[in-house]
């Protein structure tokens, strides 16, 4: 199987977090976290931690171990649309627009219908309409009533969405709400994404996020969003090196605070363009960063995931196509990862999403998946007797379509086949139709889960105007 690192790079690569913990350190912005670590010896000077190697070894041994196996087949899945953009491409008119709780309704109508999506996520962040008095809140109660998939929620609560600015209340009280609707009280309900900042800090909204999370006892993902060159080092494993630096010194305060609480990392750090000065996530850079990190994670036995599907083009065009698929693809030719999870209809580099480029990312990764899966080198028992007869009547046109056919070949319903005919229904070839149509019937199948009088309850009063029962 395929490795990037060696044991001496990985040697390496553990040395410089140690020494970046302890004698550079990592800024906390609260007294509480700060009065954490002094409790448990660590050396504070203002705002900065110093994270001794045997303070990180404790940690290290409290966290939850990860066991990496060899998992056949590989495949592709899908996390959820976009990943928390503020906007939305509007492929008929071209033009770009605000999210719109209309849109966030028409995210979970297009996950709910799919068979690709494992998750839910609000995937639109502060989007026009939600007039909910907790904005933040409102977003997990639409969740709730629109998809019943596991929530991986990436969205944090901040000073804007919170009601009266009070971001640790407002997120103890949606992961309350989760609870109260799943009647689910001692056990994680859903997983939190929380983002630190670069250069190597954990700033108070995100501590307020992360200390909510660890109080409610759920699962934590950490993701480091660091720039090559623009807000951290300009090569591919310092920037790497720095990720995890700061995210070690993230489970170094989980640990402390609850220690056994589970957390993973998912990096979502990317190289830059600085002829545009601009982040590049549609990259090979971008995934070798990714992968990087992903196989430090592995050797220490510590959780990670990689995203693909990961696009910087503003628009529905072949170069969206060309680096979704790179970023979805290329963790397999380089590492021996086994999942990569994907954000169908990805734009812009985390700014923009397309419900367009939704459809083709689906199908996209559908093709993926029949790459993974090879080819079955068994030779059918039948194998002579239908070469006799298809030489016989000339033809392997016979009977109904056998069933090594059908097992083998994935047939699109997107892409045309149909060549250069003219002859052709455009609802057969002309992909912008075919897709146009596949969004309407999606929609239209759509069926809201099955929720009790009870949770219907629950939710009325913190849904939108616009959404409520």
């Amino acid at each position: 199987m395929p490795r990037l690192l060696d044991a001496n790079t990985i040697g390496e690569i553990h040395k410089y977090i140690r020494d970046i913990l302890e004698n550079i350190g990592i800024a906390f912005g609260t007294e509480k976290a700060l009065d954490l670590f002094k409790k448990h010896g660590a050396k504070v000077e203002g705002d900065r931690v110093f994270i001794s190697n045997e303070l990180l070894e404790k940690a290290l041994s409290s966290l939850p171990k990860y066991e990496y196996t060899d998992l056949t087949p590989q495949r592709i899945t899908a996390t959820s649309p976009f990943g928390n953009v503020p906007i939305i491409y509007n492929n008929e008119s071209k033009k770009y627009q605000k999210g719109t709780i209309d849109d966030v309704i028409k995210m979970y109508q297009l996950t709910q219908t799919s068979d690709l999506y494992e998750c839910a996520n609000p995937s639109v962040v502060e989007p026009e309409g939600n007039d909910t008095e907790d904005q933040y809140i409102g977003q997990i109660a639409m969740l709730l009533k629109y998809s019943d998939k596991w929530i991986s929620n990436a969205m944090r609560a901040t000073a804007g969405n919170s009601k009266n600015g009070d971001i640790y209340q407002s997120m103890r009280a949606a992961f309350q709400l989760v609870k109260k609707f799943h009647d689910k009280w001692d056990e994680p309900i859903m997983t939190q994404g929380l983002c630190p900042m670069s250069p190597l800090a954990y700033d108070h909204e995100c501590l307020e996020n992360l200390d909510a999370t660890i109080e409610e006892k759920q699962n934590i993902v950490i993701f480091p969003c660091t720039l090559t060159n623009l807000t951290g080092p300009p090569s591919l494993l310092g920037l790497a090196i720095h990720d995890l630096a700061l995210s070690f010194a993230g489970i170094v305060y989980a640990q402390l605070l609850s220690p056994g609480i589970d957390v993973t990392l998912c990096p979502c750090s990317a190289s830059t363009d600085m002829r545009s000065v601009q982040p590049a996530y549609g990259t090979a850079e971008t995934v070798y960063i990714s992968t990087i990190f992903y196989e430090f994670c592995k050797e220490l036995k510590i959780g990670c995931t990689m995203v693909g599907s990961l696009a910087d083009s503003a628009k529905v065009d072949y170069q969206a196509g060309v680096e979704s698929l790179l970023t979805t693809i290329l963790p397999y030719y380089i590492t021996d990862i086994d999942t990569v999870w994907c954000y169908p209809g990805h734009m812009s580099a985390w700014y923009c999403g397309s419900f367009e480029k939704l459809i083709l990312d689906e199908e996209m990764m559908r093709n993926v998946n029949r790459s993974l899966q090879g080819v079955n080198l068994k030779v059918d028992s039948k194998y002579m007797q239908n070469l006799k007869t298809a030489q016989e009547k000339n033809t392997f046109l016979s009977g109904r379509t056998p069933k090594n056919y059908r097992d083998e070949h994935y047939l699109s319903e997107i892409f045309s086949k149909y060549g250069v005919s003219d002859d052709m229904s455009p609802e057969k070839t002309d992909v912008d139709l075919i897709i146009k149509n596949e969004l309407a019937n999606r929609i239209e199948r759509y069926q809201l889960p099955g929720l009790t009088a009870t949770q219907k309850n629950i939710l009325q009063p913190y849904l939108p105007s616009k959404c409520k029962f």
